[in-house]
């Protein structure tokens, strides 16, 4: 938590100090208090004038929602694009790009530098088939307008409170644009950009060898209160997240469903979780559904705090920004989700995901590390993110176990979706290296629409567990 500064000048400490000190120190408090306002009316400008990118580059260095706006040195990175139609027109064009080259088990170690812990196991584990096509570079993720006005005000009014386990003074943007504590990077990622409110049609798949998975096919219906344009400033009693899913498919399985409340502060207002048992007709509340509980239909690959790599409270680990990196990663994946579209069963591999349709390509990430607090217990005692500078959307992510060792790894592929206006997801991937097996999570087309974004917020009441029964039962 960061003190106030009417705390540091009340404190001892300072009162020992000579006027001038003060004086001095009172100008140097000033000056950053203006300089963040002017990053703010920047962005506000940059808000208004969109499309002239140009102009903008010229005079501010961090784009509205607090990436680098300039590529790397050697231009393998690009500029943000930040225009949509420019965005558009990139998006468009990505599906009839070649790659530029294929890493794969004989020259991975040539380009170590750019991957991660977990793609380097997967390399070193299977060597004969796996492999990443890396393409060139598009930074295609953008926000709506007001989200980078939003963004621009919390860069003076978000602080982390309850030793970093909520934030509150947030408005509906990124909180931290300019993290200086891992934490706050953890929480960017907890708050990234999906859409005020969605459904989807996904599946979920345990994959037992080639082209063979036990397959659940579902329907998730989310809104976040957390969005929801002109909203005012938001403390930590606010409510983050609803979520609810039912099952379709298998018979088995069908009609089950699940609701989630996930609230601002996680001591205040712990997670409820309720499930409808279909075989009995009524709703059960579960005394916990977080953390390392197993995630149903996972095969225990995958724990509840690892659905979209991370979610959920921070407070059991110690995070630590390990630093900022240039790694190949997932991005612009548009010809793997109609791979998937198409034959999601196509995708199955023996060990890893088919590499036909995915797309790598190389993007600044920040690399977070949590290590477990003491006194704490999860299966994971280190847990590494590596998240796009973006979206801020973790694309990469390693578990430790306890002796140290790499036990899984998972990966997200995204692409940008007009109609949210912002990257996000096409497929999680969650490898267990110890026990050569993997799982799949996927929007698909089987019952519509993958997924279909609405622009106003669903009444709390449709989030309920009468709700939830109400509509199992239809």
């Amino acid at each position: 938590m960061f003190p106030s500064a009417s705390k540091w000048f009340s404190d001892n400490r300072w009162a020992s100090h000579s006027v001038e000190r003060n004086r001095v120190e009172r100008n140097r408090i000033e000056r950053n208090r203006i300089g963040r306002r002017l990053a703010a009316m920047l962005c506000v400008l940059f808000s208004v004038f969109v499309s002239d990118t140009e102009l903008l580059r010229a005079e501010v260095s961090q784009t509205p929602l607090g990436a680098e706006w300039q590529g790397n040195a050697d231009g393998s990175i690009p500029a943000w694009l930040g225009d949509r139609d420019k965005v558009l027109n990139t998006a468009a064009s990505l599906v009839s790009e070649e790659p530029l080259f294929i890493i794969d088990g004989t020259n991975f170690q040539s380009h170590a530098a750019k991957l991660s812990d977990g793609q380097k196991a997967l390399f070193t584990r299977y060597p004969d088939t796996y492999r990443l096509p890396i393409y060139a570079s598009h930074r295609t993720h953008i926000a709506p307008n007001w989200l980078y006005e939003a963004t621009a005000k919390n860069k003076d009014s978000a602080r982390l409170v309850d030793g970093s386990v909520s934030i509150t003074g947030v408005w509906p943007g990124v909180p931290f644009p300019n993290p200086e504590h891992g934490v706050e990077v953890v929480w960017n990622h907890l708050l990234h950009w999906r859409g005020i409110s969605a459904k989807l049609n996904f599946f979920e798949a345990v994959v037992l060898g080639k082209g063979q998975a036990s397959m659940v096919y579902s329907e998730i219906r989310y809104a976040m209160p957390y969005y929801l344009p002109g909203r005012p400033i938001m403390d930590d009693e606010g409510d983050l997240l609803y979520y609810m899913t039912f099952t379709k498919e298998p018979a088995r399985l069908a009609g089950g469903g699940l609701l989630v409340h996930d609230s601002m502060n996680a001591d205040k207002n712990p997670r409820k979780a309720w499930v409808y048992l279909a075989e009995q007709k009524r709703v059960k509340r579960l005394p916990s559904f977080q953390f390392d509980e197993p995630l149903f239909n996972s095969d225990n690959i995958r724990t509840v705090d690892e659905v979209d790599l991370y979610n959920g409270s921070p407070k059991l680990y110690d995070w630590k920004i390990v630093g900022k990196r240039e790694i190949y990663v997932p991005y612009n994946s548009r010809k793997l989700e109609t791979v998937i579209y198409n034959d999601p069963e196509s995708v199955f591999g023996e060990h890893h995901l088919e590499v036909a349709g995915q797309r790598y390509e190389l993007h600044r990430v920040w690399i977070v590390e949590g290590v477990l607090k003491a006194g704490n217990r999860h299966i994971y005692p280190k847990r590494t993110l590596y998240m796009d500078e973006d979206s801020w959307i973790v694309l990469l992510a390693d578990m430790y176990d306890s002796r140290g060792e790499l036990w899984r790894t998972s990966v997200s592929h995204t692409r940008f979706r007009p109609e949210l206006t912002g990257v996000w997801k096409v497929a999680d991937i969650y490898y267990d290296l110890l026990r050569d097996r993997y799982f799949v999570q996927s929007a698909v087309g089987r019952y519509g629409v993958g997924i279909t974004y609405f622009d106003d917020l669903p009444a709390k009441r449709s989030f309920t567990p009468a709700s939830l029964r109400r509509q199992a039962l239809r």
